[in-house]
């Protein structure tokens, strides 16, 4: 598998984390003014998480799929090992992984979905803006929809990998992006969370 994405995971997921509550991240500055910095509340460090975890899809876990028996839940493991601080603290994030060759011969992309919010989540849906920052799109607010039926459960600190399936011009996008030229937006972020 190529994996293009992989060195730059931190640059895709800070793109997200700059289109992503914008008016709530002013607001807490706003009220970080003035706090004592050396209070024990304020001691721990901005971006410090925990290693993230990798999930299986519950579709695929009731299919009897495993990360061990199968090769993309290996690699994102792997790429999880290698970078297992990824996400946003205090945010939801994606990460795109790879292309996959379907077995009918079409391609999809792998995102991993990175939950870094305190309570595990379910029913994500978003729309998705994913390509080069020319204006050539693979997706242009495409709406994403990531059920608890499929996607299952997501807790806190982990990942759960989707495929969006491409075409082969949006293959040909993909192939020429890197880390200076893509541009990715996450809005109209909506979830239940499970606590």
């Amino acid at each position: 598998m190529r994996r293009l994405f992989l060195l730059g995971a931190l640059l895709f997921i800070l793109v997200i984390a700059g289109c992503s509550n914008l008016e709530s991240d002013s607001e807490t500055d706003s009220q970080n003014e003035g706090k004592d910095m050396n209070s024990q509340e304020d001691t721990a460090v901005v971006g410090e998480v925990d290693d993230l975890n990798l999930q299986v899809q519950k579709s695929d876990e009731e299919a009897g799929i495993t990360i061990e028996d199968s090769p993309i839940y290996r690699a994102l493991a792997e790429a999880i090992d290698v970078d297992p601080k990824m996400g946003i603290p205090n945010d939801f994030s994606l990460y795109p992984y790879d292309i996959a060759l379907n077995e009918d011969g079409s391609s999809s992309i792998i995102f991993l979905a990175i939950n870094r919010l305190e309570d595990s989540i379910k029913d994500v849906s978003f729309n998705l803006t994913f390509g080069h920052q020319n204006g050539d799109y693979i997706f242009k607010d495409m709406e994403i929809v990531l059920p608890e039926e499929q996607i299952g459960v997501i807790e806190a600190d982990s990942s759960v990998p989707f495929l969006i399936d491409i075409t082969p011009e949006d293959e040909a996008i993909f192939e020429t992006l890197d880390m200076n030229n893509v541009y990715m937006e996450l809005a109209n972020f909506k979830m239940d969370a499970v606590e």
